[in-house]
């Protein structure tokens, strides 16, 4: 026998998606910047040599306190791709509204493990994700497989709380303001106060804890100056809405 010959040819197998997550909603925007940037970096060491390598920025600012307008709605995705074959993949998103909604493809054909999603056309309720992965462009006409995984269930909110009452009062402690507010899809985080279009302030609600759907607070302002003031209340619910409410009142000249 001088020679042996074998032909084999490598079974496919189905690609699999894993650690597919949905971000909160409102989650990572900050002011000063959308997210992180990567920089070259030249250092020269003690000897004299010059090295250079890239480092993450994190992203400046302050988180924000309350979602902008266009940012509203959009919820990030991401999952990793993972194939035996190493074959290139493809990735589809539908999105559901459950518990028993049909899939809705959202995007197609994506290269990357990364999208994302308005939740402005949707309305809001309880949604689920599935994200399909695809081998196909990697095999003959007919072979291709899929895999597929599917996020845990997730709340969408793009709906403003409501500021149900705001009072100012003029007491002999200062101005007396109370307020009541609700949020008809969660609960709300947080209460602010603002004086004269002044910068805004939190107050803490009745009860000391922010973690109902209603919300009530009474506060006192003293040292306002004699004259008319504009009292204004802002509510954020946890996915960042908002919604205001302003009321006037003045502060008698003292005699």
């Amino acid at each position: 026998v001088d020679e042996v010959s074998i032909s084999r040819r490598e079974a496919n197998l189905p690609p699999r998606v894993e650690d597919l997550s949905v971000a909160a909603q409102g989650r990572d925007f900050r002011e000063g910047g959308m997210s992180s940037r990567t920089e070259s970096v030249t250092q020269t060491l003690p000897s004299g040599q010059k090295v250079e390598y890239s480092a993450t920025i994190p992203a400046g600012g302050k988180a924000l306190r309350e979602m902008p307008l266009w940012a509203r709605g959009l919820r990030t995705m991401q999952w990793r791709g993972v194939d035996p074959n190493g074959d290139v993949l493809r990735y589809a998103v539908e999105v559901r509204r459950e518990p028993e909604g049909p899939w809705i493809r959202i995007a197609r054909d994506l290269e990357v493990s990364l999208l994302t999603w308005n939740t402005d056309t949707f309305g809001d309720g309880r949604y689920r994700v599935r994200v399909i992965a695809s081998d196909e462009e990697g095999n003959p006409i007919g072979e291709g497989l899929t895999g597929e995984s599917w996020s845990e269930a997730f709340r969408v909110d793009n709906t403003a709380p409501e500021v149900l009452t705001l009072e100012a009062v003029h007491t002999k402690d200062g101005v007396r303001v109370t307020g009541r507010a609700r949020d008809g899809q969660g609960w709300l985080l947080r209460l602010d106060l603002s004086t004269d279009d002044g910068p805004w302030r939190p107050v803490s609600p009745t009860g000391g804890i922010a973690d109902t759907g209603t919300l009530e607070f009474a506060v006192t302002l003293p040292r306002l100056e004699p004259g008319a003031h504009l009292v204004s209340l802002r509510a954020v619910d946890a996915a960042g809405n908002s919604a205001t409410r302003a009321v006037q009142v003045t502060v008698p000249v003292r005699r």
